[in-house]
């Protein structure tokens, strides 16, 4: 049944739409060498903060920063950029969750499709301006950063893909270290496509669904039996004359 279709992908277009909550949207990668050391970076942009995980002298570290936190002129921006995705991911959360339920209602027979489908939508449009907003928005945010945390030099960065080596000035007398930078996507923008596409085919279905039918008893009407009547009357005999007197 359509209902059932529908049913399922809501269900997973929740589930991705909460991993896109809590997942890095962003990410940059860093590279590098020095003095025969190998350094290595990898930080996440979440909509909450900066997970930056660490390899040095083969050693791991890993350092969460709010936005708050990081060293930028962009900062402000920044914060700015994922408050607004969140303003976007936070709709689509509660819209694919009503979804799923009034699916359920549907195919119960409890009601029909038409409130399921307006839910439907309204999670289409915050799924897909969701990911949207943020592939246009992110580039030039990133690009005015100026500093990263710790050290200083030079920090740019042009499209939502793309490489680059950047100069680090360590200070202190340590002089500086050339890293190979690559960037794009996390996995949880390419999940809320996923999230738009579910949700999408799923109202797709429901606008099909009819609500299930409530089982019909089929009436029989009682039958009386009378007992037989016999159809014969017997007529009454005149009495026998008596004896004379």
């Amino acid at each position: 049944m359509r209902w059932k279709g529908g049913f399922v992908l809501g269900l997973i277009a929740f589930v991705l739409v909460v991993i896109c909550l809590f997942g890095p949207w962003f990410s940059v990668h860093m590279s590098g060498s020095m003095m025969g050391i190998n350094i290595d970076a990898d930080a996440g942009y979440g909509l909450g903060g900066i997970t930056v995980d660490m390899n040095y002298m083969g050693m791991d570290a890993s350092v969460y920063m709010s936005y708050s936190e990081v060293s930028s002129t962009g900062g402000d921006d920044m914060i700015g950029v994922f408050t607004i995705t969140q303003f976007f991911v936070i709709p689509a959360l509660i819209f694919t969750l009503l979804f799923f339920i009034f699916a359920i209602a549907v195919g119960l027979g409890k009601m029909g499709n038409g409130i399921a489908v307006v839910l439907g939508v309204l999670g289409i449009i915050f799924t897909l301006m969701a990911f949207i907003y943020f592939a246009a928005a992110i580039p030039s945010t990133l690009a005015q950063q100026t500093t990263v945390p710790g050290v200083t030099g030079s920090f740019s960065m042009t499209g939502f893909w793309g490489s680059d080596t950047l100069n680090l000035d360590l200070g202190m007398g340590m002089g500086s270290i050339n890293m190979d930078v690559s960037w794009g996507p996390g996995y949880a923008w390419y999940l809320m496509i996923v999230a738009f596409a579910m949700i999408l085919i799923a109202t797709i279905m429901m606008i099909g669904a009819r609500p299930k039918p409530k089982p019909t008893v089929a009436y029989t009407p009682a039958v009386y039996s009378m007992p037989p009547t016999s159809l014969h009357r017997e007529e009454p005999q005149a009495p026998e004359p008596g004896p004379p007197f």
